[in-house]
This record gives C-alpha cells, sequence and structure tokens, in this order.
C-alpha cells in the first residue's frame, strides 16, 4: 500500500476525512500521511475535532495561511483596532471570508496586539511569533506563501524561537470561537 499526500481538506468535515481514511483502508488504497487545513491564532476551529483526529492517526499537519493572510504580521494594528487600507481593500472587502474570519472579530485585534507586543519582547517579527505559536502546536510545516526571499528566511529562523506554555496561552487566550468557513 502506498503513501499519499491529501491536499484542499479546508471544504472538509473531519467525519468526512474519517470516512475517506476507512474507505482507503478497507480497499486498500493509498494511505492518507497529512492535512492541508487553514490553521492560525486568528482562526483555531481545527482544534475541535481535525487537529486531535489527525494526531491520534500520525496525519501531519500541514496547514495554509498560517498568518491570516497576513493579518498576524501587524500591519494591519493601528492602535487597538484592525484597519485596512485601500491597497487591500479587494482582498478584505467587507462580507468576504477573509474579513469575517480575520478583520471583524473584535477579539482579534487583541490577538495581534499580543503577538506583535511578544515580537518586540524577544526581538525577532510578528509572523515569527505567529509560526512559533503553530510549531508549539504540532505543526509539522505551515504552507507559507510569500514573494519575498526574506520571508523565507524570517519562517525558517521562527524554528528557533520557543514559546512557553504561559506565551501560549497569553497568545489564546482572547480567541473567541468562529463560524467554521470552507466546508460544505
Amino acid at each position: 500500500m502506498g503513501k499519499v499526500l491529501y491536499i484542499g481538506a479546508s471544504s472538509m468535515w473531519a467525519w468526512q476525512f474519517t470516512k475517506a481514511i476507512y474507505i482507503s483502508r478497507m480497499r486498500g488504497y493509498a494511505e492518507f500521511v497529512s492535512m492541508q487545513n487553514v490553521y492560525n491564532l486568528l482562526y483555531r476551529e481545527e482544534e475541535r475535532e481535525m487537529i486531535p483526529f489527525c494526531k491520534s492517526e500520525g496525519i501531519a499537519i500541514i496547514p495554509w495561511s498560517p498568518l491570516a493572510v497576513g493579518v498576524l504580521s501587524g500591519r494591519y494594528l493601528v492602535g487597538d483596532r484592525l484597519v485596512v487600507g485601500e491597497k487591500d481593500l479587494e482582498r478584505f472587502r467587507p462580507g468576504t471570508p477573509d474579513y469575517r474570519a480575520y478583520i471583524e472579530p473584535p477579539e482579534n485585534a487583541e490577538i495581534v496586539r499580543r503577538v506583535v507586543e511578544l515580537a518586540r519582547s524577544k526581538g525577532v517579527k510578528p509572523s515569527q511569533i505567529a509560526l512559533a505559536w503553530l510549531f508549539k502546536k504540532g505543526v509539522t510545516s505551515p504552507i507559507i506563501g510569500t514573494t519575498n526571499p526574506e520571508h523565507v528566511v524570517e519562517a525558517v529562523e521562527s524554528l528557533e524561537i520557543n514559546l512557553s506554555d504561559d506565551e501560549a496561552r497569553y497568545l489564546e487566550e482572547p480567541y473567541r470561537p468562529k463560524p467554521v468557513f470552507g466546508h460544505r
């Protein structure tokens, strides 16, 4: 029996993935070895079922949008609010899934503020704190979309950042459950 990488599971419920694994095992198909889902400090709904399931089955977690489409970089934080500039209005147009998940929830600004604060105290970039948190949570490898080689270097450097349990709780504490998006 071979191994296969599963891609595009952000539109899948845990029960659907469980069923796919059951069928693949029952019929002798290639096994799933990884789950590609949305997971970051601002969208943690996968912690309810999918991530525990993947860990129990030894399935790698490789989330996309680990920086919440750039929101966790701190660039949208103005004072105590998340503010979208003119050049980013297409991506974060009110009513879009990214706007509803990352900009609209009032607690997200506090989470980003804490990411920025912790980054300053450690002398690193906010994006590195967000990635270090993912590694602490057991993510195998985040999918980092970048147009800048410096961002790749920063991502690799984030592997050297160790967050304490207290620091992780500090970042997580303001989070509030969000509607699940992308599932059918």
